[in-house]
């Protein structure tokens, strides 16, 4: 689950041989996405505060997704988040908090998504949760505590451990 992109791939392997059982996934399902959604939510709250629509403040929007991207990041190691956006429009200042439990509020159902995908996956490698050996998560969205919790839910086992899910695919995952 990288910036932009939901890819799963099932594979075996047998000593050096390995066979792509299936592959599938969602060119428009990512962690830009949920960047995008706790956007969204933060300029609800812009709005409420100062009755201004960040969407007609083309630079205002562009610091505003990237706050909501840093939170997501910070979120995945804390319970809370400050954002502090001075002058965000005007003399109109965005101060706020955004708690972890808030994030997985938004980004849940785009996980869901992702796990829907998986299951259609298996069900193509003709494969079960059950004889997934080893589960390999890739990219940053993937250090978000509640996308790992529903992973190991819907497989039944942990992510493997010592994984770097931003180098995983670079060194050959």
């Amino acid at each position: 689950l990288g910036g932009g992109t939901f890819d799963i791939s099932i594979i075996r392997i047998q000593g050096r041989v390995y066979e792509v059982l299936a592959t599938d996934g969602d060119t428009f399902l990512g962690g830009d996405d949920m960047d995008g959604i706790l956007c969204d939510r933060l300029s609800e709250r812009f709005a409420q505060q100062t009755d201004v629509n960040l969407r007609h403040f083309p630079l205002s929007w562009y610091r505003l997704r990237d706050a909501a991207e840093k939170a997501k990041m910070e979120l995945s190691h804390a319970q809370v988040c400050s954002i502090f956006l001075p002058r965000l429009v005007g003399e109109d200042s965005l101060v706020t908090q955004v708690t972890r439990e808030e994030l997985e509020e938004v980004v849940s159902p785009l996980v869901t998504r992702s796990l829907r995908i998986a299951a259609r996956t298996l069900q193509a490698a003709g494969v079960t949760t059950e004889q997934i050996d080893e589960l390999v998560l890739v990219g940053g969205p993937t250090r978000i505590p509640m996308l790992r919790r529903m992973v190991k839910e819907f497989f039944d086992r942990s992510p493997a451990p010592g994984v770097n899910p931003d180098t995983a695919v670079a060194e050959g995952a």
